[in-house]
């Protein structure tokens, strides 16, 4: 399995989490017997089934101070963990909602907790309450592949805390791959929650000021919306495939379309306007639905 870091963003981001990390270990040093909390996080822990431990936590979890940070850490030492497990991105997702540099620094120094999930589940609940903090965190991420992952859970969180401003800041990005993830994330968040005729419906009304943005947009709901309902989503896509906004669109409907239905998506690439773009674009499809060989 794929070991992921945390790349210094710069000295200033560096000297934070370092001082954060050694400032979490040297409150965990105290012994004795087990407080209450910690007591009620071992009873937890100590739980054999997978989703009945998960429930207990979560439960514990919702209870628990801030100030039940070094005893739950005790608790956690003395249980047996492995990469990424799921305990770990509970006691992640509590933390970090009220340290999120203290829980990402944490994530960086504990081997167990180094892994992409628990890194997302942090910068996820640090930005339902502070959304600016955690952006800067992930848009000094160095690692390309870290970074795309890391703000989309930073837009997730965003989205999640009802404060404006996140779909305007996914607009003002520059061009290139970190905007285009963003915008990847936004149109897939739209088709989940309010279906894809709605989520058409918004890509569409978007303002004429910014050509890329609105195609890109329109794009991403088309192959998101092909995921949940291919059929509707290649209707909506038909509708505009005469006009601006059709380059890559129903490429982006058939390739999601023909994973599932490779014969059903070239018939319907068939049945649109002909021309160039619809040739290369069903071939981009046949290519992704045509049986592999054994």
């Amino acid at each position: 399995m794929r070991r992921w870091r945390i790349v210094e963003a710069g000295g200033a981001l560096a000297l934070v989490l370092s001082v954060a990390a050694g400032c979490v270990e040297r409150s965990t040093e105290s012994t004795g017997a087990p407080s209450a909390d910690a007591s009620l996080v071992i009873e937890a822990l100590r739980e054999p089934d997978p989703l009945v431990r998960a429930e207990s936590l979560a439960r514990v979890f919702q209870t628990l101070p801030p100030e039940a940070l070094p005893a739950v850490r005790r608790a956690y030492s003395g249980t047996f963990f492995d990469l990424g497990d799921t305990e770990l991105v509970l006691l992640a997702e509590w933390w970090a909602r009220f340290d999120g540099p203290g829980a990402l620094a944490w994530s960086g120094a504990e081997w167990r907790a180094d892994t992409m999930q628990v890194q997302q589940a942090i910068l996820r609940a640090w930005a339902r309450h502070e959304p600016e903090a955690a952006l800067r965190v992930a848009e000094n991420q160095r690692a390309d592949d870290v970074r795309g992952l890391w703000m989309d859970a930073v837009l997730s969180g965003w989205e999640e805390s009802g404060e404006p401003g996140v779909f305007e800041f996914v607009r003002a990005m520059p061009q290139g791959a970190d905007r285009q993830r963003a915008i990847a994330a936004l149109a897939r968040r739209k088709v989940l929650r309010e279906g894809v005729a709605a989520a058409f419906d918004w890509a569409e009304s978007q303002p004429e000021d910014d050509d890329k943005f609105k195609l890109n947009l329109l794009r991403r709901v088309g192959g998101a919306g092909a995921e949940v309902d291919p059929k509707l989503a290649a209707e909506r896509a038909g509708r505009l495939a005469a006009g601006p906004y059709a380059d890559g669109l129903l490429r982006h409907v058939g390739m999601r379309w023909a994973k599932r239905d490779g014969e059903a998506a070239l018939r319907w690439l068939a049945s649109m306007p002909p021309g160039r773009a619809r040739e290369k674009q069903c071939k981009s499809c046949w290519a992704t639905g045509r049986p592999r060989r054994r």
